[in-house]
């Protein structure tokens, strides 16, 4: 299909690549609502990639209706695309992918105003985003490249050479004392360099590394030596994440997480790695997809320190080679679809409903146990089934019109026939004694 191409040196992956090409199609009006689509091995053949992630992007269009599947015939265009997300579901993906870039902007030294000027540069001139400003590669903070060399050293030196200078030039009569010591002054102000307390300085002569240097003051030969780059040895927050990565039970969820780290020799650092901060980063993206490929949707929600600690294993062992070591990982959000956590919230219901039932069947065996134990104690003691009989009788005929259903043979075996007459007879009395005590007022 023509209208559609991936980049391979996109570092997006080849799933989100391909979906978004097919909607910038349908949006922009390359294809029109009906038109078929190329069969799953066809687009796979084309693009050159893999069956499986065509089928992939195919099914998620479908589920979003924006293409339709007709069995035996073909994918085509609905007649009326339907939004790829509900409208709130749009903007919860927006918010969650603005927050990432900024917090991406903020781990490589930039604001947000930077990011702003930098997509209206973008979107004005069509072209590709500033070379200072590649969110996903080198940044102002952990740029390799030497900083300024001027410094209040090197101001220093120049000064002084300039005085020399200007004092042989007083002496002779001649501008040549001060030409000279102004030309050895700039060059002896590229000597001086200053370090920060949490550099280190790569020092390479005539191309070939000779040491570390920093923090504080230090000296190189001009034009010989120089600093390939400033390592910082601080810990380092890296945000990354996995979107759409199938779990072992295959669903798809999209993981959110923050990797600490440090570089712990500078030395490694420079040398074994193009750049490692780079290099980190992916690290962490590929572990975290091979951990949740790994782990079924039950164990990545219960189990997050078992996977976090997974994880910080294995992104150390990656990148320990380069002299960096990770302090932690932590996972910041797990998002699944919605309706499969409509499903899990009446999973989690039936279950709390199924504990309550087993819960008051367990009170009513219990209840039954208490009435056999009873049981036996009344037949043994028949007394005291009469006076339990007794009370009984009171408790419910001592309120006014209050009426007693009692079994015949409880009346027959107990006796209970002259009681019962006397609590109606006493009721009855003290139900005429109150009327007198009304009609006498």
């Amino acid at each position: 299909m023509a209208i559609i191409s991936i980049d391979p040196r996109d570092p997006t992956p080849i799933y989100a690549q391909l979906e978004r090409a097919l909607r910038a199609a349908i949006a922009t009006a390359k294809v029109a609502p009906g038109d078929q689509l190329p069969t799953v091995r066809q687009l796979s053949v084309d693009l050159q990639v893999n069956a499986n992630t065509v089928a992939r992007v195919y099914a998620s269009l479908e589920r979003a209706g924006v293409i339709e599947t007709k069995r035996g015939v073909g994918s085509f265009i609905s007649a009326a695309p339907a939004q790829a997300h509900p409208p709130r579901e749009h903007e919860r993906r927006l918010r969650a992918f603005t927050t990432r870039l900024l917090a991406e902007a903020a781990d490589h030294g930039f604001t947000a105003d930077d990011v702003i000027a930098a997509l209206r540069t973008h979107r004005k001139g069509g072209a590709e985003m500033p070379a200072g400003l590649t969110l996903s590669m080198k940044s102002r903070k952990y740029d390799p490249v030497d900083g300024p060399s001027v410094n209040g050293v090197a101001l220093a030196v120049l000064l002084v050479c300039l005085g020399a200078g200007a004092a042989g030039t007083i002496g002779s009569g001649s501008p040549v004392p001060l030409v000279v010591m102004a030309i050895v002054g700039v060059v002896l102000m590229q000597s001086p360099r200053v370090a920060s307390q949490w550099e280190r300085a790569v020092i390479l002569r005539l191309g070939r590394f000779v040491g570390l240097r920093g923090p504080g003051l230090f000296w190189i030969v001009p034009f010989i030596d120089t600093v390939s780059s400033r390592i910082d040895q601080r810990t380092i927050t890296t945000s990354f994440a996995a979107e759409q990565t199938l779990t072992s039970d295959t669903v798809p969820v999209n993981v959110d997480a923050v990797l600490f780290w440090m570089v712990h020799d500078v030395q490694k650092a420079a040398l074994e790695v193009q750049d490692y901060y780079q290099a980190v980063s992916w690290a962490a993206q590929t572990a975290l997809r091979d951990i949740i490929g790994r782990t079924t949707l039950t164990d990545l929600l219960r189990g997050r320190e078992r996977i976090e600690g997974e994880l910080q294993q294995l992104i150390d062992a990656r990148s320990n080679p380069w002299g960096v070591t990770v302090s932690s990982v932590e996972m910041r959000d797990v998002v699944i679809p919605g309706a499969l956590q409509d499903a899990m919230s009446r999973e989690a219901q039936a279950a709390r409903e199924k504990q309550a039932r087993i819960i008051l069947g367990e009170a009513e065996l219990a209840i039954a146990h208490s009435f056999q134990e009873a049981a036996k104690a009344y037949h043994e003691n028949p007394t005291a089934l009469h006076l339990r009989a007794m009370n009984m009788l009171y408790e419910g005929l001592k309120e006014k019109g209050a009426l007693m259903l009692v079994p015949s043979s409880a009346v027959e075996s107990m006796g209970m026939g002259g009681l019962m007459g006397a609590a109606a007879l006493r009721q009855q009395t003290l139900a005429g004694g109150d009327a007198d005590g009304q009609k006498k007022e």
